[in-house]
């Protein structure tokens, strides 16, 4: 088993919308199942979300860059008195055709003993929630507005 998890999902969204998206403490909440984050999106600035169940992930950002990457470096996993890490998280926008593929990996998995379970933890983790993104994301991009009369 190689030291990375990755995933991939399409999102029939255009990529400055999903990268927005990725970047909002409010989004994050809702496909993380989060009860607070902070979001400083720069270079150096913080990335942190806790979860209801008592799950914390954290980083700095080390690159963004609008609508094609995101990447955070001493990226920590915690719950409890387990703490996992540093790794490296990167969420990729490839554009394809009138959407975006977002390519998610987690690099640096085996920091710790027992690095095979976490990183079938972790898996788990990263596809829930990208297709919990998807659903959001869509739900937000498709839904009428307001504005729109409906």
């Amino acid at each position: 088993m190689d030291n990375f998890v990755a995933d991939g999902i399409y999102v029939d969204t255009p990529p400055e919308t999903v990268f927005k998206r990725l970047l909002n403490p409010e989004d994050l909440l809702v496909w993380t199942e989060g009860e607070e984050a902070t979001v400083d999106p720069n270079p150096g600035g913080i990335y942190d979300v806790r979860r209801f169940d008592g799950v914390r992930v954290s980083g700095k950002f080390r690159a963004l860059r609008p609508a094609e990457f995101i990447e955070i470096e001493s990226y920590f996993w915690e719950k409890g008195d387990q703490r996992r890490g540093p790794m490296v998280l990167s969420i990729t926008l490839q554009p394809r055709f009138e959407g975006v593929w977002v390519l998610t990996r987690l690099d640096g998995i085996d920091c710790c003993d027992d690095w095979k379970r976490f990183a079938t933890e972790v898996r788990k983790e990263i596809v829930g929630n990208s297709v919990a993104m998807k659903r959001h994301i869509c739900l937000l991009y498709t839904s009428p507005s307001p504005r729109d009369g409906l």
